[in-house]
């Protein structure tokens, strides 16, 4: 039945932040196609295909969430800003009034490993959206929370470290072997 969320938010499965999912983005958008109507649909995959949650109008919940990862990933802009020594301005996104204070960046040096200062902001996202779950156990806006914990998921876990290497070691050859070309041309 359209518009009811209760037996697809029952049926699948339960997500942990360390572990990897049992079910994939995409068998997730084929579920939710039954319940959905075709503008929660469209919703749907807004979320789950476009860089940052955008904000839905009478979703009061998801639309907070989707401020906040605004704010978070300027912050993350402004970080690496510092890092890099430039000016993190022509980079930032439009904020709502005021910047966010996010506490657990305070901890994070300007040197931190990209990858453990993702996970952070991860584990931030991770939290902030249980707490906005509660409440709101078998609704729209909980559909659209595990979507956006899916990714999270897809993401953790399809990073490889061993192909990352082996795939930047190719990179690094080509580009020498094309250096090289150059030079005796």
């Amino acid at each position: 039945m359209k518009g009811s969320f209760y037996q697809l938010l029952s049926f699948l499965p339960s997500l942990d932040f360390n572990r990897s999912p049992r079910i994939t983005l995409d068998s997730f958008e084929k579920n939710c196609e039954l319940p959905c109507t075709e503008s929660q649909l469209s919703m749907v995959r807004k979320v789950l295909n476009e860089d940052s949650p955008p904000e839905f109008p009478g979703l009061h919940r998801f639309s907070s969430y989707s401020r906040w990862e605004l704010g978070l990933r300027n912050e993350g802009v402004r970080l690496r800003g510092v890092k890099l020594d430039i000016n993190e301005k022509d980079y930032l996104q439009d904020e709502p009034k005021g910047r966010m204070a996010f506490r657990f960046l305070k901890g994070l040096n300007k040197d931190e490993d990209p990858l453990v200062r993702e996970n952070l902001f991860d584990q931030a996202r991770w939290q902030l959206i249980c707490d906005l779950e509660i409440g709101g156990y078998f609704s729209f806006e909980n559909l659209l929370f595990y979507g956006v914990k899916l990714k999270i998921l897809d993401r953790k876990f399809r990073y490889d470290q061993g192909k990352g290497r082996v795939k930047f070691e190719n990179l690094t050859k080509q580009l020498l072997n094309e250096v090289r070309l150059q030079l005796y041309i």
